[in-house]
């Protein structure tokens, strides 16, 4: 299980087995109230959340592309959908 605290240190992120699923699904959690969250609903394992350094999004690696793996994105506050990663990987023109 990776547990990882928000820049804010309010909130923290955790991947976990989903037992109903046979997963392993994220869950966001509030520190002050402890009351989770689940913050993936994909039938593919969601492994090692990472918090942007803002705080507004999550990334973390997940077997969605038929037993791939790829980073995926999603905002904190769970608005939109999870998005593979944009991050700024640029190739040399060397």
């Amino acid at each position: 299980m990776s547990t990882l605290l928000s820049p804010d240190e309010k909130r923290f992120i955790a991947d976990g087995s989903d037992p109903q699923f046979r997963t392993y699904d994220l869950c966001l959690y509030d520190v002050s109230k402890g009351n989770p969250q689940r913050f993936t609903f994909n039938s593919a394992s969601d492994f090692f959340p990472v918090w942007a350094p803002n705080g507004n999004s999550v990334v973390w690696s997940s077997n969605r592309e038929g037993g791939i793996f790829n980073l995926y994105q999603k905002a904190a506050s769970f608005a939109g959908e999870d998005v593979v990663a944009e991050l700024g990987l640029h190739q040399s023109s060397h």
